[in-house]
């Protein structure tokens, strides 16, 4: 029996945390009443910050993010999709 490899497993836990972390720098960039471009650049701060800390603590070179595109691309899209749900969601209570 072959033993399997953990690395996607760890690969997409990786990309669901950019996703979630991105999704709370977009709730709270909301919250300051921030326009669109200072959301998107908090909830990636958010998102990516922790993990480009933690490379160049650990001289881990180059950094992830910059490396591969897909974590920046997960945290644009689930700011998007969180303003785009947010705005809907406001609209639907009124």
């Amino acid at each position: 029996m072959k033993a399997y490899h953990a690395g996607w497993v760890i690969y997409y836990c990786e990309l669901s945390g950019v996703a979630a972390f991105a999704v709370t720098g977009t709730l709270m960039a909301g919250r300051k009443s921030l326009d669109w471009f200072g959301v998107i650049t908090i909830s990636l701060v958010t998102a990516l910050g922790g993990g480009a800390l933690r490379d160049v603590l650990m001289a881990h070179y180059p950094i992830e993010w910059v490396s591969n595109e897909n974590g920046f691309l997960v945290g644009v899209s689930a700011s998007l999709g969180t303003m785009i749900w947010a705005r809907t969601l406001k609209t639907y209570q009124r």
